[in-house]
């Protein structure tokens, strides 16, 4: 009985020793759920700094309409990856500032939207304002241009000059 008891007690201590219970050692994880892509190829990047190449870390093929995938993120420091679609052109950065990034893709509508990324989030509001601006700037140079062959008021093409011209300094 003794033998047992002590055998026992070896073995729950061992377990005990064995266990990791630190929430640090956990690896980062980014679940990609895409939805209307068939067959696609999706890779997972590590956005170069500096002139640096980017670099594939793993790769996975959408097989149906609404796929997950999972991959996990490089222990490090945080930074900006990339879920590209090869061969479409679309490049989703995804910044890996929690435990647990989820990203949501529509390839039909090309809408995406993150859930425990702040900073992923942020990052793709950052983009849609660029190209809100950017739009505004297009829209402003082509009344611009077309106000000139028209003889428009000198003063009023003057004034949208100026304004583009602010737009692009910020």
């Amino acid at each position: 009985m003794g033998r047992f008891f002590f055998t026992g007690m070896l073995m729950c201590v061992l377990c005990i020793a064995c266990k990791d219970d630190r929430q640090d050692n956990k690896a980062q994880g980014l679940l990609v759920k895409i939805q209307a892509a068939y067959h696609i190829k999706v890779l997972f990047q590590q956005q170069g700094y500096n002139g640096d190449s980017t670099i594939n870390i793993d790769s996975a093929i959408v097989q149906s309409g609404l796929d997950t995938l999972r991959f996990n993120f490089p222990a490090g420091n945080e930074r900006v990856f990339l879920i590209t679609l090869q061969g479409t052109g679309i490049h989703i950065p995804v910044i890996n500032d929690s435990k647990n990034v989820e990203l949501y893709y529509n390839y039909a509508t090309r809408r995406y939207g993150f859930t425990n990324s702040a900073a992923s989030t942020s990052l793709q509001q950052l983009g849609y304002a660029q190209v809100k601006l950017a739009t505004r700037a297009r829209m402003l140079k082509e009344w611009v241009d077309s106000a000139g062959k028209r003889n428009a008021e000198p003063a009023l093409v003057k004034d949208s000059l100026s304004l583009l011209k602010n737009m692009n300094r910020d």
